[in-house]
């Protein structure tokens, strides 16, 4: 494959891809332009980042993504005596540092508080970095899982949230907003992951978290947010099939200290 086809299928990838979350989307446009280093050595400086910006345009509301190829902007400007391949490799072991450190806060936090041998959790949407926690505390501890019923267009979140819970061996099961109200007395806490926080603005996730964190609202459940540092932004741009959901209505924020100076925010 020749390196315009390359940077043609990297961008095609990233802009249709409508299952995965921001971190794996993320993820995979890294590991995309560590290989286009790779088969394309004579790239350019100015080509890499006219290649940067195009994927930029690709899912131009996704804060991770934008704010990482930020990054490695900066990085290749102010850190001459390093490659691009040497950037991008340390900037993938961040990404993977940052996901880390942001479950291993949450698993401590729910380990502490949570005592109970069996948690009852409601989530909606879909997020790696949430099935990664769920992965880890179903090592710990007899879950079930709720998923808020979760669609958009023609794709159900939901039910790739449902069966990876059911691959981890969890009981798990998709409920309406309607349904959810015969289960709140048994709900320990509710949590989801983010595309964006704004800690002024409020956090942005996939329809229909605003509706779960009313609903918790409601019942005074505890509603925490997973969500690594560079999900961060100043301003969030929210898209249809998102939605806009107040700091108010959080109880907590698990996130790390990789790539701001944010740290896990428990109220």
């Amino acid at each position: 494959m020749n390196c315009d086809n390359a940077k043609r299928n990297l961008v095609a990838s990233i802009a249709n891809d409508f299952i995965n979350g921001s971190m794996t989307i993320t993820q995979n446009a890294l590991e995309g332009l560590l290989h286009i280093i790779k088969i394309c050595p004579n790239i350019s400086q100015n080509e890499f980042f006219e290649l940067l910006d195009e994927i930029k345009k690709a899912k131009p509301t996704m804060q991770a993504l934008r704010n990482i190829l930020e990054i490695i902007e900066n990085k290749i400007v102010t850190n001459r005596s390093k490659t691009i391949e040497r950037i991008l490799f340390e900037t993938i072991q961040d990404l993977q540092r940052a996901k880390e450190w942001t479950i291993s806060k949450a698993m401590r936090f729910v380990l502490t508080n949570f005592r109970n041998r069996e948690l009852s959790i409601l989530t909606t949407s879909y997020s790696s970095t949430i099935n990664k926690f769920l992965e880890n505390l179903a090592n710990l501890k007899k879950i079930q899982l709720w998923v808020f019923k979760s669609q958009f267009r023609e794709f159900d979140y939901s039910n790739q949230t449902f069966k990876k819970a059911l691959d981890l061996g969890m009981h798990s099961q998709v409920v309406e907003e309607a349904q959810l109200i015969n289960y709140s007395s048994k709900i320990d806490f509710a949590l989801s992951g983010a595309d964006c926080i704004s800690l002024g603005g409020g956090i942005v996730n996939g329809t229909p978290t605003l509706s779960m964190a009313q609903f918790c609202s409601r019942h005074k459940i505890p509603y925490f947010v997973i969500a690594e540092s560079i999900k961060f932004g100043n301003d969030c741009i929210i898209e249809d099939g998102f939605d806009l959901i107040p700091m108010n209505l959080v109880s907590g924020i698990f996130t790390d200290g990789v790539f701001t100076q944010e740290q896990g925010i428990i109220d």
